[in-house]
């Protein structure tokens, strides 16, 4: 059986790409699919928070927002590593 705290954090990775997807279509004139995939994500977080509980989810997008700054080098000098 998976880890929920694994799979939280594969679904906030996810869900942080998903973000970069809405924007994108946001920003090319796609404003009704770009709400609908910011809907389908708000409704992924509902899940996710209803399946780990509320701390859990926002340590898995913590953690998640920690690899994608730590991907680009921005990562500050004073965030813990998990």
């Amino acid at each position: 059986m998976t880890d929920p705290n694994d799979t939280a954090r594969t679904a906030a990775l996810w869900m942080m790409h998903s973000a970069a997807l809405s924007r994108l279509l946001r920003a090319n004139g796609r404003d009704d699919h770009a709400d609908q995939l910011e809907a389908a994500l708000s409704e992924v977080g509902n899940i996710l928070t209803a399946k780990v509980g509320e701390d859990a989810f926002t340590d898995a997008m913590d953690w998640a927002s920690a690899q994608l700054w730590d991907q680009q080098g921005f990562l500050p000098q004073s965030t813990t590593r998990h």
